[in-house]
């Protein structure tokens, strides 16, 4: 997308897979490393996409599908992944367990 954040930062996030702040800075879900490839370039895509237009209009996601045209799948599937992840024993120790 030709756009670098400012910082990069994994976190064990409690709602989202991903956020971008206002100065440039990405946030990602440590769950995240549970997903498949696909996904995770997905949602990397979709993150950085926000340093360009910071809302979801049609814009936003123009630039998203030059990347992944099937970004509605992608979309759902990483909901689907939400659920899976955070009903793991494994990984639900690994988020929210030595808090």
């Amino acid at each position: 997308l030709g756009v670098e954040p400012r910082k990069v930062f994994i976190r064990k996030q409690k709602t989202r897979w991903g956020s971008c702040s206002p100065k440039g800075n990405l946030s990602f879900n440590l769950a995240m490393l549970a997903l498949p490839p696909e996904l995770i370039d997905y949602l990397v895509t979709h993150e950085v996409a926000h340093l360009i237009e910071m809302n979801h209009s049609k814009k936003f996601w123009t630039l998203v599908e030059e990347f992944h045209p099937d970004w509605r799948r992608k979309r759902k599937e990483l909901k689907d992944w939400w659920v899976i992840v955070h009903n793991n024993p494994v990984w639900r120790e690994i988020l929210e367990g030595g808090k």
